[in-house]
């Protein structure tokens, strides 16, 4: 127990805890639950005692955090008391406070201190336990923004109706059941039914992938969960969880800061990147990384020991222990270093407490290393770096066995050469003693270690992606923060070829113009030791050499390149917050492959496209041509209202999505992409609609001529049915298409011919169509619209091969053709 003076008065506190190696003091004080006034109070009090360094006041427990330091000894010489055994018999309980009294007395989250977070949330720095955060999340629900509700089943419907030329078929079939003519008016709405039903479907299916999408954007966040790091959705984050972030994460979540290492906030790749070290080279060659016995009770005197050491401790890493699974979050190559050293034998922890770290100071745009200062044992202080070779050797003037002259940095520099040939990220390694508290660290006078060598293994299917994207017509260049002769060796081993830029090398290849600019560009393939900004200049280079640029990444470093290309590909689902907002599409896969895969779908959907519109401009044009004609030349309708909406229904749907639904070329990776700008439907293709569509109308024609109206209309829809089929894609790409996906084509054409047969024939249709009796010229004239544009759209394809076997024959393997 202890008494002091508040406000002139003497008040009472009952030491709960109290914690002297870390000199924190926890205090209950009578009437200060659910007092903030008096909570205030306290904490003015105790501030203004010598030695406090921090003090928080909880309402909610009625209890006092105390931070002291060492020059308060009073405080620490309290000792913490027992709790007070519990008063026979009923104890008269406080009244809780509402939660909206409650609510009006806390203090904004961002002015209480983290105790008083964590007490509030009944949290701890460890996080919470995966049964707690389970019943959390049953509690307060998922960690989600509330959506707009999506559209009912009946209102999406509903929409597919209220189109201006659904209203008017409705009032059409309105105004035949007003004269009596149920058929017709029956048949109308059967046509819109379907119509409708196929929006629908559509539509709704729409929603479903937009809703799997937003899903996907949900991503994921990493938790503490009872001190063990988990990788959970975003969604099922919970008040009082625990959060780790790294740079370029989006927040997932309203939180309060606990711990940071150089925060700020924003408000407004071919390898893996899972590295592992494969080399230890002091200098002499390569160390058996099986064999080394690191001595952690000499570290500064081994250097083996020292190497793995530093790799450690200059990481800014987060260490957890899963069971005996070691759990490191990180950047890749700072985990594969800490990976690297428990491996070997190194307790981190114990490392991290014998050797304390007060400065670090990370890579920076001009700075290609990390320098940390630690604490040393016995009371002195050393200076770690880790970082690009080039730069570490120029602030070492020694190594391990003496000074280094210009005859050994260049032995130096040859051993870097060869680990970097061999498509390593090698790393240099230097330390040194410092005098005193130097502040800051200095850049000279430090010890050369050694080198490590990490692997990045290639991505699956890298070097694929990049044989299919030269076939394709898609030039790649690699963007890589590695030295020069790492990239080359990588650019090797996945294909690439031509010049290996630094960014100086890129800032004068920028400066010039014209061809010499455009050359420069053309030959350039890998760029090395690259920043976020040359990233950047690279890609509005090419763009402004009229280029369509897409760049891939997955990184922070990577977000302007991505925002400044064409197309943005963000690689993976673990790629960073940054990297996926700034894109324009992410890859749920890591696989490079499914880049290319969606460029040749998106070619066939193209492919598909031009040809849907080619069959639906020229089937629609012959019924406009055939039906003006005849009103131009004075002659009967060709076609009834509702016999021209029999020939959209049939011909606009089965034969349109038979085409839409076919295979793809298998050789659409191995030609060239479509001019940048390139319409659609080209003038020489507007000009075969155009031819295509009269036609269609002049066989129409010839039907009225024959047979009347009926045979007209028999006929009309018989060949445009069969133009389907001149549509298709040409025959010899896909001569080698798997089956499977030729039966489409002739099943949809097929039904839709045994439709229009019906309708010819079939008495109840024909009621409906107005249509007579079938004579053998109505079988005649159908038969001949389906054959004859598949003869006509032959004859081309008949042509150039019978002159393509002509030059064979006539070609000689002696013959020699020389420039005139």
């Amino acid at each position: 127990m202890m008494v002091f003076l508040m406000d002139g008065q003497c008040a009472t506190a009952r030491v709960v805890r109290h914690s002297t190696a870390a000199r924190r003091l926890r205090l209950e004080v009578p009437d200060l639950q659910w007092n903030a006034a008096r909570c205030r109070r306290m904490e003015r009090t105790f501030a203004t005692w010598p030695g406090v360094v921090d003090v928080s006041a909880e309402p909610r427990t009625g209890r006092l955090l105390v931070r002291y330091a060492p020059q308060a000894p009073l405080l620490a010489q309290l000792r913490q008391e027992p709790d007070a055994p519990a008063a026979p018999g009923p104890t008269p309980r406080k009244a809780r406070p509402t939660q909206s009294a409650r609510r009006g007395q806390q203090e904004p989250w961002h002015a209480m201190s983290v105790d008083a977070v964590l007490a509030r949330l009944d949290g701890t720095a460890q996080g919470l336990a995966s049964e707690e955060a389970a019943r959390r999340l049953k509690r307060f629900g998922p960690n989600v923004m509330q959506e707009e509700a999506p559209r009912s089943r009946l209102a999406t419907l509903g929409s597919q109706l209220a189109t201006v030329p659904t209203l008017r078929l409705l009032g059409s079939a309105g105004a035949s059941a007003l004269a009596g003519d149920g058929l017709e008016a029956s048949a109308i709405l059967t046509v819109v039914g379907l119509n409708a039903g196929i929006g629908y479907r559509i539509e709704r299916r729409n929603q479903e992938l937009l809703a799997s999408w937003q899903k996907l954007e949900a991503g994921v966040a990493q938790v503490l969960r009872g001190g063990v790091l988990l990788t959970v959705p975003a969604a099922e984050l919970v008040p009082g969880d625990v959060v780790l972030l790294r740079a370029g994460d989006v927040l997932p979540a309203d939180m309060r800061v606990l711990e940071a290492h150089r925060l700020c906030a924003d408000e407004a790749p071919l390898t893996r990147n899972e590295m592992r070290l494969e080399v230890l080279d002091l200098g002499d060659g390569p160390l058996e990384l099986s064999s080394l016995r690191p001595r952690p009770q000499a570290v500064l005197e081994d250097p083996p020991t020292l190497a793995l050491a530093l790799g450690l401790l200059n990481s800014d890493v987060d260490i957890h222990h899963r069971g005996k699974t070691l759990e490191v979050s990180g950047s890749s190559t700072e985990k594969a270093l800490v990976a690297a050293a428990h491996a070997a034998g190194l307790d981190g922890a114990a490392l991290r407490r014998a050797f304390p770290r007060r400065h670090l100071l990370e890579r920076s745009e001009a700075i290609h290393y990390v320098l940390s200062v630690h604490h040393a044992p016995g009371d002195g202080t050393v200076a770690f770096i880790k970082g690009a070779p080039e730069q570490v050797l120029d602030i070492c003037d020694r190594g391990l066995k003496g000074p280094l002259d210009a005859r050994e940095r260049q032995r130096l520099a040859r051993r870097n050469d060869a680990l970097a040939a061999d498509g390593l990220r090698v790393l240099a390694l230097a330390w040194r003693r410092l005098d005193g508290d130097e502040d800051p660290a200095p850049t000279e006078g430090y010890t050369f270690i050694g080198f490590v060598g990490l692997r990045d293994p290639l991505r699956e299917g890298a070097a694929e992606s990049v044989r299919q994207a030269r076939g394709a017509g898609i030039r790649t260049v690699a963007l890589t923060g590695d030295q020069p002769r790492t990239a080359e060796a990588v650019a090797r081993q996945v294909g690439l070829e031509g010049d290996t830029l630094t960014p100086h090398e890129l800032a004068e290849l920028l400066e010039l113009s014209g061809e010499a600019l455009s050359d420069g560009l053309a030959r350039t393939a890998v760029l090395a030791r690259v920043t976020p900004e040359d990233k950047r200049k690279l890609v509005k280079a090419l763009r402004a050499q009229g280029a369509i640029v897409a760049m891939a990444g997955d990184g922070i470093n990577d977000a302007p390149a991505l925002r400044a290309a064409d197309v943005g590909v963000a690689v993976g689902v673990r790629s960073s917050d940054m990297a996926r907002a700034v894109a324009d599409v992410v890859m749920a896969s890591e696989d490079l492959r499914s880049i290319m895969s969606a460029v040749g779908e998106g070619r066939i959907v193209q492919d598909h496209l031009r040809r849907a519109l080619r069959f639906l401009f020229a089937t629609n044009l012959s019924e406009m041509t055939l039906v003006l004609g005849a009103n131009l030349l004075g002659l009967r309708e060709p076609l009834s209202p509702l016999q021209l909406l029999w020939i959209n229904l049939l011909t606009d749907t089965l034969p349109g999505i038979a085409l839409a639904l076919e295979p793809g070329d298998p050789a659409i990776l191995d030609r060239p992409p479509a001019p940048p700008g390139m319409p659609l439907l080209t003038r020489r293709a507007v000009r075969r609609v155009a031819r295509d569509g009269a036609l269609m109308a002049g066989f129409g024609a010839l039907g009225m001529a024959m047979g009347g109206p009926p045979l007209a209309f028999g006929m009309l829809t018989a060949v445009q049915l069969g133009y389907s089929a001149v549509c298709r894609a040409p025959r010899e790409p896909r001569r080698h298409v798997p089956a499977d996906g030729e039966w489409r084509m002739y099943a949809f054409v097929g039904g839709a011919t045994a439709l229009h047969t019906a309708a010819l024939t079939l008495p109840p249709l024909r009621r409906v169509l107005r249509l007579p009796a079938p004579t053998p010229l109505t079988f005649g004239g159908l038969a001949a619209g389906l054959i004859l544009p598949a003869l006509v759209g032959a004859t081309p394809v008949w042509g150039a091969q019978v002159v393509r076997r002509a030059r064979r024959m006539t070609d000689t393997p002696s013959s020699l053709e020389t420039p005139a």
